[in-house]
């Protein structure tokens, strides 16, 4: 099919396709969410100063080693979710939705097809971060 045959997409189309999917993959979408803000929740409760420190840093007025390391490790976890985690998870997702728009059933374990190709998405996800930089 030629582009000067091809009729347009109405946009409403879109859209109603798209509210269709998410109505039908509900479950790896949640699965995808959950697991790419499971780091960021656990990096915060590491980052997130112990009252007593907090306490005997005021008390100091003096900056510990101890709340320093957590930054970093916390700060490490961030990263480590946002370069490497989420685009093997959402790589999975968008071949799980693509699958189910082609017609196929759609498995959970496709999620986990990410990992197969995982220096093309981490590269990918590098280029788009340098092109926005």
């Amino acid at each position: 099919m030629s582009e000067i045959t091809r009729t347009p997409i109405n946009h409403a189309d879109v859209r109603q396709r798209g509210i269709q999917l998410l109505r039908e993959c509900w479950k790896p979408l949640l699965i995808t969410l959950l697991l790419t803000n499971v780091l960021t929740v656990i990096a915060q409760i590491i980052m997130q100063p112990s009252p007593v420190a907090a306490e005997a840093a005021s008390d100091l007025m003096n900056e510990s080693e101890i709340p320093t390391v957590r930054i970093v490790i916390g700060l490490a976890l961030q990263l480590f979710e946002s370069l490497v985690l989420v685009p093997l998870l959402l790589q999975g997702l968008y071949r799980c939705l693509l699958s189910h728009l082609r017609g196929e059933t759609h498995r959970l374990r496709v999620l986990a097809g990410g990992f197969k190709r995982w220096k093309t998405a981490i590269a990918l996800e590098l280029q788009i971060a340098l092109r926005v930089l």
